[in-house]
């Protein structure tokens, strides 16, 4: 929506064209359905009366239409039409052209081709001289930097568009402005001045009625919700986008609100709303363009196949995802990789194999700090560019002030003293806010830190983290000479407290569980949650006799304990596999698996007890 639609007018047009292009403008500014059917009724009444020029003008404005719709293939072959029948692309249809070309090529993964036409659309129109169409040209451009995760160059391009907007006062443009550098600052983890961007720029499509740039409003600030953990607040949000896509009667909406919903659910491991809501958007997948929503589409689809344990469809599902994700780029697209993996390692575990879950967990790991590196740097060059930016406006103010003043002749002593006290006062305020730039970028980098190696739910270890840290202090024990143990264990008939309690109460005994077992566990140790019921304790400096003391204080504390939920009382018992590193064992996956036939040999023998080698 960021295309100015007004690019398409041009004073070559008859009058009364024009009039009816200024008409589908309008209407595009409220709803493009309405814009869409308007400018092909155009089209159908007055083919034969129409020039070239007038006719590459409608067919770029369907072009564009259907590019909002997701029609990515019906769209190409418009724009294709549009543009044999100009003469030169240096216009303003020229420029429109360009500018919908480099979204469709950047939305199917080839970046480098659509950041090639948007350059050239910044280029014509500078020499046609038209800054309302160079405004869109920078904000595309930026756009595509958004995409592929170059934040620096992304919030650069928005600045230029952002001083010619506010230098032409279009407060539309700039609402379109506001959102679209919303997704710029989530990118990079300052989720307060993006949730902000965007909702001045819902206020202003409230406000002013545009009900189909507000439903696409409530999609962005769903997603930046969601990167924030805000989990409830993105279920409004999507619920709004729900609600606005049908009562536009837009399928594509419709799917992206569902399937976002069905994430949602997932992430708050509530399957059957997850399943419930992923069902409705299968039924518009078949209409579904583009590499990125088919592969999440796939992933979605396998990580819920993977809940109900059946790793074949899983495997068959992940392969589909796997099959589109890999014609992108790694380097531009490392949160679809990374993702890719996080359900590859979930079929492993399923599968029991560890040892693979164990090598695509030092894979996932590496794309991510190879990701979370990328977004650190981009940070701090993004706020040079900021500093640079706001510096260059403040030199080019101070120069402005001395050409007065040597014009006018009044330089004295006391204002050149003033003069040097604003450039030492607005020296110190820049370093002063570059300080506490660097200071809110390494809190929030520990923040994400933390958030990335935690199990939402009961706030201990998460998997990855669980895994990597166990390597880790395996290596240290045996360089050290100590002895090392681990402790797996899992709630007994805990599919039964589902069914009994629902997946409301089945939450609250994973939380008590969590917290009553962490009681025992020793500040230097670790326990992790590593599936749905079961947990991970690693032991350093530790005999197995006393790795077993522990599992048995952790056995008794659960037995004894009572979670209450709703007035009522739940019990459960838990089963333990012990097992200490010996030279037998090769490796941790060595370990981790004679524990875990440990675990299940005590499941067998009745539950509730420890089997140790």
């Amino acid at each position: 929506m960021c295309v100015c639609s007004q690019l398409l007018a041009n004073q070559v047009h008859p009058s009364w064209l024009k009039i009816e292009l200024d008409k589908a403008d309008n209407l595009n500014d409220r709803n493009p359905n309405l814009s869409l059917n308007f400018v092909k009724k155009l089209l159908a009444d007055h083919k034969n009366e129409l020039s070239d020029y007038d006719l590459s003008a409608l067919y770029s404005r369907l072009g564009t239409y259907h590019f909002y719709f997701g029609q990515y293939e019906q769209s190409l072959k418009l724009l294709n039409k549009s543009k044999k029948l100009l003469k030169t692309l240096n216009n303003r249809i020229g420029v429109s052209i360009l500018l919908t070309h480099g979204m469709l090529l950047d939305s199917t993964g080839k970046a480098s081709e659509s950041e090639d036409l948007f350059y050239q659309a910044i280029k014509i129109s500078k020499e046609i001289e038209d800054l309302e169409i160079l405004a869109d040209s920078y904000a595309g451009l930026a756009g595509m930097y958004d995409l592929n995760h170059n934040d620096v160059e992304a919030l650069k391009y928005y600045q230029k568009a952002y001083v010619i907007v506010q230098e032409l006062n279009d407060e539309l443009d700039m609402a379109y402005l506001n959102t679209n550098m919303a997704s710029v600052y989530a990118n990079l983890k300052d989720f307060n001045k993006a949730i902000s961007l965007q909702n001045t720029a819902i206020t202003y499509f409230q406000n002013n009625d545009y009900k189909y740039d507000e439903m696409l409003a409530h999609y962005s600030q769903a997603v930046i919700y969601k990167r924030d953990k805000q989990f409830e607040r993105a279920l409004v949000s999507y619920n709004k986008m729900l609600a606005l896509s049908l009562e536009f009667n837009e399928p594509s909406k419709v799917y992206f609100a569902n399937i976002g919903i069905s994430m949602l659910y997932l992430k708050l491991e509530n399957f059957e709303k997850a399943q419930e809501y992923w069902l409705q958007a299968e039924q518009l997948f078949s209409d579904i363009e583009g590499p990125y929503s088919k592969a999440h589409h796939y992933l979605v689809k396998a990580q819920l196949e993977v809940n109900d344990k059946n790793t074949k469809l899983a495997f068959n599902t992940v392969s589909k995802a796997q099959e589109i994700i890999f014609t992108l780029e790694q380097d531009k697209n490392l949160d679809m990789y990374i993702l890719l993996y996080d359900v590859k390692i979930d079929i492993a575990v399923l599968e029991e194999d560890y040892k693979t879950a164990f090598e695509l967990q030092k894979e996932g790991k590496r794309l991510n700090d190879k990701y979370q590196n990328a977004v650190r740097e981009d940070a701090r060059s993004k706020y040079k560019v900021m500093f640079d930016t706001e510096q260059t406006l403040l030199n080019n103010k101070l120069l402005e002030r001395d050409k007065q003043l040597s014009t006018i002749a009044l330089e004295s002593a006391k204002q050149e003293q003033q003069l040097k006290n604003m450039i030492i006062i607005t020296a110190a305020l820049f370093i002063a806010v570059l300080f506490f730039f660097i200071y809110r970028q390494i809190r929030t980098s520990k923040k994400l830190n933390r958030l990335a190696n935690t199990d939402v739910l009961t706030q201990l270890a998460n998997r990855r983290y669980t895994f990597s840290h166990s390597e880790l202090e395996l290596k240290k024990s045996i360089n050290n000479g100590k002895a090392f143990s681990i402790i797996i264990f899992d709630i007994d008939h805990f599919k039964k407290v589902n069914d009994t309690y629902g997946h409301a109460g089945g939450d609250e005994v994973l939380i008590n569980t969590a917290k009553t077992a962490n009681k025992f566990i020793r500040e230097q140790d670790v326990l992790g949650r590593i599936g749905g019921e079961e947990f991970l304790a690693i032991l350093s400096n530790t005999s197995l006799s006393q790795a077993l003391e522990v599992a048995q204080r952790i056995q008794e504390a659960i037995e004894s304990q009572s979670v209450s939920f709703e007035d009522e009382t739940i019990n459960i018992t838990a089963s333990f596999g012990v097992a200490q590193f010996s030279p037998d064992k090769e490796d941790f996956i060595s370990l981790f698996q004679h524990a875990d036939e440990y675990l299940y040999k005590a499941k067998n023998l009745g539950r509730n007890c420890i089997v140790s080698e």
